[in-house]
């Protein structure tokens, strides 16, 4: 679940971490991945998107409803919150939902 007035720190949902014990990877932000937006495999699909013209997106944000009526909302947020669904943008693009992850071996 994300919160409508903005980012929360990391680890504010503890009831969503992982069977790995990570935190936020679905709600509050956003993130940055480094594949471009290019069709999966076998897609036929000749978007004018696809190319290295936008990065992929995962993992939802606290403002990610926008502006869809509130009846269905809480599809919107179901939908966009799956692992299968990659959002894209312009990695030039700055906006308060999109951030990244930093990560380590241990």
């Amino acid at each position: 679940g994300g919160h409508r007035g903005g980012l929360r720190p990391v680890g504010s949902y503890p009831e969503g971490q992982s069977v790995d014990g990570v935190f936020d990877l679905v709600g509050n932000a956003w993130e940055w991945i480094s594949d471009w937006y290019q069709p999966y495999p076998g897609n036929p699909d000749n978007r004018q998107d696809y190319g290295k013209k936008f990065k992929v997106l995962r993992g939802n944000s606290w403002a990610s409803v926008g502006h869809y009526p509130a009846r269905i909302q809480n599809q919107i947020i179901a939908h966009n919150s799956l692992a299968t669904f990659r959002l894209y943008a312009n990695p030039n693009q700055l906006l308060n939902d999109i951030g990244f992850r930093c990560a380590k071996t241990k």
